[in-house]
């Protein structure tokens, strides 16, 4: 099968610009600047669908003649992010993401000696899907300075297209009926966005030609004028490739082209719409030592979309206190409609922040605690004179490592909702009791290996929930807790990790991974309570309760480790046990309550990710799997919100429900849609990619959202102090496809407005 080393194909999904009625013809005295405009921050989207025939005829010697016919198809989309420009206002330097590359080949082979026709059809994986380069432009050419040589190759990367714009615009005022030449050489424009798929040492030379543009007319569309440009012209391409031991020409063969197209270019934005374009080839000359003769055909379309990433850091003033000891809350009025709450997470101190996005400046301190303690996750009341958040604060005496707090605005009280034993007065305190009890047991674990239950190889802890009390497991499994306070029910967890080895000798891959195990009873005063063996299983997440959210009088969110629904009254206190089996088979991943109760779940991970619908009599209780709907990207939502058109907006990722580090190749908006449940990717940023979304919430115009960007941590070096992630506040506008940077605080680790 013969193979395309040129003009490979590129492919799309379209939203073709419709072009109105032209303008009289006495408009054409009318002078218009043809330039594009660029800025920095400013992100040209470029989706392409191309197709390329190709008929090769081989003549070799006698009667072994043989005929070529391949069909490429290509759909790509090729994103530009501008991050420097020259001293003209030029592209100087910018980030181009390979996102999608979808080729398509079909095939037939035709050999005269045996009389057979040989048909193929296949889909070619492209490798170069979501990799970046870096171009920057010095003494007038545009280079590659950073790029996945690991995947292009530094040939490939040599021979990236590299002109950002096409030069087919003169930069300079004309008018309807005007026309121009381009130099055929300076074009790249025939080729695609993807790196050369020249091969070995295949060399390229443009020999000469030139393109006509004319400026046809004009038109308009929902935007104003619409210049309307028409372009013809002939070009000749020499392909050539030795024999890189004997020297000798293996491959020699001219490439004459046949060009026409159109392009639609906004006048009054300065930015290019649309580009029609059709080709024809005809090829002679030899191709690995044997005479051709060939001729070709492309087509092409291609359309521009641009918005903004607005990166630059911006001052946020310096935020007091600088660092605490202690929980310290400041007591106010409730917050202004314009104004968000932030939870940070420094290395000094935690905090919650009243934030204007607008000024872009921290208005107060509503709380602040102590280094170690992390917060997340945090909710505003619709009535905006309370917080919800989950935090590790006051950690010590409950199983749950995360638990929910609401903070009273009105008299800066913190009250604690979880677990079922907090009152929702203050902070939980441990239970005491005059009476003082034993409380005694025995670990093991099953060693599948050698089918047999083993207590060794195993270091950890038990502690009794509700209480500071925690005792070591002994080398033998067996532990004793003294001095417990008699007349509750005491829950004793174990936790810790086996490091048992394989019969082999080899790790047997478990020594990573958490072991858990619980039991309780009724303790009494100076007696033993022996809860027997407990036996240990792995487990991959601590007890986290989080993603706190008001409905009315009650307070509502999910167990993450368990997929268990919670809810407990507020501010008047009654508590309803978690639900199990909420999400079939494991984890909830994001969690969004609609006004009317119904509840937006995310669970599952790569295919298997899913946002199901439950509509409960109460919250807690599941009385129908209304659907199940696939998220794109092989990703879960992490964090979702409802906004004022009843939409449930997600962020995608795989993000645990604490504080830390998420995973995603790339930030991702999610909208499911209420009346159907569709699922819809409303926007990705590959040009953030190694970055997350880790909360999203609505601005109070409903016409835009606050994002928390977050860029992971890099791994730790030897003798160094760990590395910390960086997240930040951004503001995502979809009218005008903006991404605007708000915070330079690199703490930010949840986001809130009215409702979430």
């Amino acid at each position: 099968m013969a193979r395309i080393h040129y003009w490979s194909a590129g492919v799309l999904a379209f939203a073709l610009v419709a072009v109105a009625a032209q303008f009289p013809v006495s408009a054409q005295a009318q002078k218009f600047k043809l330039e594009e405009k660029f800025s920095v921050g400013l992100r040209r989207s470029v989706t392409t669908k191309r197709t390329y025939t190709e008929i090769r005829e081989f003549m070799a010697a006698g009667e072994a003649a043989s005929r070529l016919t391949d069909e490429f198809t290509r759909d790509s989309l090729v994103h530009e992010w501008y991050t420097d420009l020259d001293e003209n206002a030029r592209p100087k330097r910018f980030l181009r993401t390979y996102q999608k590359l979808d080729r398509k080949l079909k095939g037939e082979s035709y050999i005269k000696m045996i009389d057979r026709t040989d048909k193929t059809e296949k889909t070619i994986d492209d490798s170069r899907a979501g990799q970046i380069i870096t171009l920057e432009r010095a003494d007038g050419k545009l280079k590659v300075i950073d790029g996945a040589k690991n995947i292009f190759g530094d040939k490939a990367l040599d021979n990236v297209i590299k002109d950002v714009e096409t030069n087919l615009l003169p930069a300079a005022e004309k008018s309807p009926g005007d026309s121009w030449t381009v130099p055929g050489c300076d074009l790249e424009f025939l080729r695609d966005e993807a790196p050369s798929m020249l091969i070995d040492d295949t060399t390229e030379t443009c020999e000469g030609g030139d393109l006509k543009i004319t400026f046809d007319n004009m038109g308009s569309n929902e935007a104003g004028p619409v210049a309307l440009l028409k372009f013809e012209g002939k070009f000749k391409f020499v392909r050539m490739r030795k024999d890189p031991i004997l020297g000798d020409e293996v491959t020699n063969y001219v490439v004459n082209a046949t060009v026409e197209g159109n392009l639609e270019f906004d006048t009054t934005r300065g930015r290019l719409i649309s580009r029609t374009l059709n080709a024809t080839f005809d090829n002679s000359g030899k191709v690995d030592r044997q005479e051709m003769r060939g001729s070709g055909k492309l087509t092409e379309y291609r359309v521009y979309h641009y918005g903004y990433i607005l990166e630059a850091a911006p001052d946020n003033g310096v935020e007091a206190p600088a660092k605490t000891t202690e929980t310290k809350t400041t007591a106010g009025d409730r917050l202004d409609p314009a104004h968000i709450v932030l939870a940070l997470n420094g290395a000094e101190r935690a905090r919650l922040v009243v934030f204007d996005p607008v000024k872009r400046k921290a208005v107060r301190t509503l709380a602040s605690f102590a280094a170690g303690v992390r917060i997340d996750h945090v909710t505003l009341a619709q009535t905006r004179d309370r917080i919800a958040f989950s935090s590790t604060l006051n950690n010590e005496i409950s199983h749950a490592t995360w638990n929910v707090f609401v903070l009273e605005i009105s008299s800066g009280k913190i009250n604690q909702v979880t677990p079922s034993w907090a009152t929702g007065d203050g902070l939980a305190k441990p239970f005491e009791s005059a009476g003082k009890g034993r409380v005694t047991g025995k670990v093991v674990w099953s060693d599948n290996e050698r089918n047999t239950a083993r207590s060794d190889n195993f270091s950890g802890n038990v502690h009794i929930d509700q209480t500071g009390i925690k005792a070591v497991v002994g080398i033998g499994g067996m532990f004793a807790l003294d001095n417990v306070p008699a007349g509750f029910f005491a829950l004793a967890r174990v936790t810790g990790k086996v490091t048992a080895r394989r019969l082999d000798g080899k790790d047997d891959g478990r020594t990573s991974a958490n072991w858990s195990g619980s039991a309780g009873g009724m303790v009494k005063a100076g007696e033993t309570l022996d809860l027997g063996t407990i036996t240990l299983q792995p487990v991959q997440a601590d007890m986290v309760f989080c993603n706190a959210t008001f409905l009315g009088d009650r307070i509502t969110g999910h167990l993450y480790g368990f997929g268990w629904l919670w809810d407990a009254g507020y501010p008047q206190r009654s508590w309803d046990m978690p639900t199990k089996d909420v999400a079939p088979g494991g984890q909830i991943y994001g969690l969004g309550y609609r006004p009317d109760g119904l509840i937006a779940l995310a669970n599952g991970y790569g295919k298997d990710a899913r946002v199901r619908f439950l509509n409960p009599s109460r919250i807690v209780t599941a009385t129908g799997d209304l659907s199940k709907l696939a998220i794109q990207h092989g990703t879960v939502a992490s964090r979702g919100t409802w906004d004022s058109r009843n939409e449930q907006w997600v962020a995608g990722g795989y993000g645990p429900c604490r504080s830390g580090t998420i995973f995603a190749d790339m930030p991702l908006v999610y909208r499911v849609l209420a009346a159907d449940g569709t699922v819809e990717l409303v926007r990705d940023w590959p040009e953030f990619t190694g970055r997350s979304i880790v909360d999203i919430t609505p601005a109070q115009d409903g016409q835009s959202y606050f994002l928390v960007v977050q860029i992971p941590a890099p791994p730790a070096q030897p003798g160094k102090p760990a590395n910390e992630a960086k997240t930040n506040l951004y503001r995502y506008t979809p009218a005008t496809d903006t991404l605007e940077r708000l915070t330079s605080l690199d703490d930010v680790q949840s986001v809130a407005n009215t409702g979430r």
